[in-house]
């Protein structure tokens, strides 16, 4: 008989994340975005690119992210670079997240909610805002950086309007 249910592999994970972590973002949000991928698998995927774009998180498992982890740990964070375009993709992950929990019926608005998605919008910004100006191979060049801090801004924007929507 076959199975009904896979395990999700880490190394299955690591693999995808590897080969999205440096898409465009057009196409990396509409890798997202697509429903090509169930749940429980975009769940364990987005916590693995969490993973790869903050320090200091907690272990890894490959369970999916709850809400109030999301609240707790994510919403309130920063990617680990000063990137605009790795600060996008972390508010890309984050308004994506939200709006699966919110399209499944999961998502219940709480007090810290709004709260933890200011900061969280507060501090992308400061981070994107440091890597402006630099010079040196590491730093990404201007018009990444523009099209980074514009990705940001909607990204942004959506994660707001959605706590006022459901909030």
């Amino acid at each position: 008989m076959a199975p009904t249910v896979f395990a999700i592999e880490p190394v299955l994970l690591d693999l995808c994340a590897d080969s999205i972590r440096d898409l465009p973002l057009p196409i990396y949000s509409a890798l997202l975005r697509g429903p090509a991928l169930g749940w429980p698998f975009m769940s364990s995927l987005c916590k693995w690119q969490f993973q790869i774009l903050l320090a200091n998180t907690p272990p890894l498992n490959t369970n999916g992210i709850e809400q109030s982890e999301l609240e707790e740990i994510y919403l309130p964070a920063a990617a680990n670079s000063t990137s605009a375009v790795n600060n996008a993709r972390f508010s890309l992950l984050l308004e994506q997240m939200l709006w699966r929990l919110a399209d499944g019926g999961e998502f219940m608005p709480k007090g810290n909610l709004g709260m933890a998605i200011t900061t969280g919008i507060k501090a992308r910004r400061t981070k994107a805002a440091q890597s402006q100006g630099r010079r040196g191979s590491k730093t990404e060049d201007a018009a990444a950086h523009q099209i980074g801090l514009t990705w940001l801004e909607a990204s942004s924007k959506r994660l707001e309007l959605l706590v006022q929507m459901l909030g």
